[in-house]
């Protein structure tokens, strides 16, 4: 069976033959990069958050983000959400990194979870809301073990926003 070939234009790329200009995001947004340091303590509990970020809802988080965290002993689950005002939005606790194991020292892509066809979706989006709310989205780690041992957690936070 004989196939087609056809020539696609990505969202960042004028097609010229569509009237419509390419969207400023996809072709111009201005790259950024967010820088959070949060301190885990030897006795947290499963279930507390760390709050690592808070950007605009019409930001896209870049596959260069990244998570780097000391040797928290114990911590055998990390999850990494959205929230707003540092609370958790419509059940999004691991939307952008789940099961994250951070009982020894490493580093992890902050939004490994997140499906092709995802990666590019902007933040208010990825938090469940069918329209942009404005305003900002926090970037929520949160515990799903109880730490024996604390330790700082890094993250560098790279988001394009128009």
């Amino acid at each position: 069976m004989a196939g087609t070939t056809y020539v696609r234009y990505g969202d960042g790329v004028k097609d010229p033959a569509a009237v419509r200009p390419a969207s400023s995001i996809d072709a111009e947004g201005a790259v950024r990069c967010a820088y959070s340091k949060v301190t885990a303590a030897a006795d947290e509990q499963s279930g507390s958050t760390h709050i690592l970020a808070r950007l605009p809802s019409n930001a896209r988080i870049l596959p260069a983000s990244t998570i780097f965290f000391a040797a928290l002993t114990g911590i055998t689950t990390y999850g990494i959400g959205l929230g707003v005002a540092g609370a958790v939005v419509n059940s999004k606790t691991s939307t952008l990194n789940s099961g994250l194991d951070i009982h020894t020292a490493g580093n992890a892509v902050i939004g490994a979870a997140l499906a092709a066809g995802s990666r590019g979706k902007k933040l208010w989006d990825l938090a469940g809301y069918t329209s942009d709310p404005g305003g900002m989205i926090d970037i929520i780690g949160t515990t799903g073990a109880d730490a024996s041992a604390g330790g700082a957690i890094e993250a560098f936070i790279v988001y394009a926003k128009p």
